[in-house]
């Protein structure tokens, strides 16, 4: 219906969804204001399953789950930062 309404079933992985999902949720809202968004939260093997499963139409999880009937694509880079106390040797 040219994105007017409907709605859209995400599954996504909790890290996924506690650090990066909100203000790409909040963004699609503000361009498709009609269209409902239902989030399911669980791990990467629900993600996987729930896709599979007909359950949610995309997933979204940290890394690769190779699994059949299903197909990958990255869509952004994680950055991890070590933090070490002023008196470890990598300060």
């Amino acid at each position: 219906s040219g994105l007017m309404h409907g709605e859209l079933s995400i599954a996504t992985s909790q890290t996924v969804a506690a650090h990066w999902l909100g203000p790409k949720l909040a963004a699609y809202r503000s361009r498709y204001p009609g269209i409902r968004l239902n989030v399911g939260i669980g791990n990467t093997a629900d993600t996987a399953d729930a896709v599979m499963n007909g359950k949610a139409e995309i997933g979204l999880i940290e890394w690769r789950e190779e699994r059949r009937g299903v197909s990958a694509r990255q869509v952004a880079i994680d950055e991890m930062i070590v933090i070490v106390g002023h008196d470890h040797p990598w300060a």
